[in-house]
């Protein structure tokens, strides 16, 4: 209704198990947070109560002109005013170190 669209702005993956081509799996995924550009998302696979997996997704809402603050998507789903959760320490650091990584990559 709006036109925005998801993008994934960056990631980190820790596999831990193996999953084999059929195997039953649950996925679970939740917003752990957000900052002023981009909603912070935690997603994993689990098989018989085992994490197999963990990705740890930034993600930017996008217009026509950009990207949309999270606020007003917060809002449109009838939640102004709320305020991000805190972001753990872990995530903190991800986007740090992430900020120091160089763009564009050397050509190799």
């Amino acid at each position: 209704r709006q036109g925005w669209g998801m993008t994934v702005a960056g990631s980190s993956v820790r596999y831990r198990r193996r999953i084999r081509m059929m195997q039953r799996i649950e996925m679970r995924t939740r917003v752990i947070g957000w900052d002023a550009r981009f909603f912070y998302i935690e997603q994993s696979i689990w098989r018989e109560g085992e994490a197999l997996n963990n990705v740890l997704i930034r993600s930017a809402v996008t217009d026509a002109k950009g990207i949309v603050a999270p606020e007003r998507l917060v809002a449109a789903m009838g939640h102004e005013g709320t305020e991000s959760p805190a972001l753990a320490a872990w995530v903190q650091a991800w986007i740090a170190a992430d900020a120091q990584r160089p763009w564009p990559p050397a050509r190799g």
